[in-house]
């Protein structure tokens, strides 16, 4: 796969920084990942550079290796050679291609409420949160008893409302209606004007 962003980071020039600036969130250098020592290469030669405030995209067909670029980025699998750095590793949200990853508890509400004590949101938040993505008549429902896009939007409202710094999405909009979506971009436009990544 390729990446795009904006503003765009060439390889050739993300080689050429020799060390990070304070805008940079993210860098790759020389970065190979594989599964296993006998396996295939699924990142090689990596080198690419992110800057704080904005909203990239991954781009590249089924199986080009995005899902595990995100994982590398996020510090959730090393590089077996060269090097990721993470300059928000302490203030990231992942969230995975099965948002069902992040389901824990037997209600949408008390999904919403799981890492509250430990990021300090409150009642208010978890409310605003539910009504931005239409949540708020479901809060008595089990998770897995919503359609995949209400299940994406839980997974997504649940990691924004950990205040992170850095959100690495993985198919963010899989399963959403053409509204939904909408309400994702406007989520994502409001967290990059907010100075996240």
């Amino acid at each position: 796969g390729w990446v795009a962003s904006a503003p765009s980071v060439p390889a050739s020039a993300a080689a050429r920084v020799s060390a990070p600036s304070p805008s940079c969130v993210l860098e790759a250098r020389d970065a190979y990942f594989r599964y296993a020592k006998d396996a295939d290469w699924v990142l090689r030669g990596l080198d690419l550079a992110v800057m704080r405030a904005g909203i990239h995209a991954v781009v590249g067909g089924n199986g080009c290796g995005k899902s595990t670029l995100l994982r590398v980025l996020a510090g959730a699998l090393r590089p077996e050679r060269g090097r990721a750095k993470n300059a928000c590793a302490d203030a990231q949200a992942l969230l995975p291609q099965d948002p069902k990853a992040l389901f824990a508890c037997d209600t949408v509400l008390e999904e919403l409420r799981e890492w509250e004590r430990r990021c300090g949101y409150g009642d208010a938040a978890v409310d605003a949160a539910a009504r931005r993505f239409g949540l708020e008549g479901l809060l008595d429902r089990h998770p897995y008893d919503l359609s995949g896009g209400q299940q994406q939007k839980l997974a997504f409202a649940k990691v924004l409302l950990t205040d992170p710094a850095l959100l690495l999405l993985d198919e963010p909009t899989k399963g959403l209606d053409a509204p939904s979506k909408c309400e994702v971009a406007h989520a994502l436009v409001s967290c990059a004007n907010e100075g996240r990544t």
